[in-house]
């Protein structure tokens, strides 16, 4: 299994998901990546991230993430896609 990640990491264009391993093998792939994060606060070491956060009138804690939408997400891959 763990074989079949990689693999599908190494064969894609680009990763949406949450703040996990996935995002970092990703990056570490260098492949672009729309990290989803909500109880972290926007972090960076790759200009292959591209964070998606909370709204800012929202305060940080382990719910965060529940607040962003699909259409906000969508919308930031649109931004930065086209």
């Amino acid at each position: 299994m763990k074989g079949e990640v990689i693999s599908d990491l190494k064969s894609c264009k680009l990763c949406i998901g949450n703040d996990t391993g996935f995002s970092h093998l990703a990056t570490a792939y260098s492949k672009k990546n729309f990290v989803i994060l909500g109880d972290c606060p926007p972090h960076t070491y790759s200009n292959l991230i591209i964070p998606i956060d909370k709204e800012d009138n929202l305060p940080r804690t382990s719910n965060s993430i529940k607040s962003i939408s699909f259409e906000k997400v969508i919308s930031i891959f649109n931004k930065y896609e086209n």
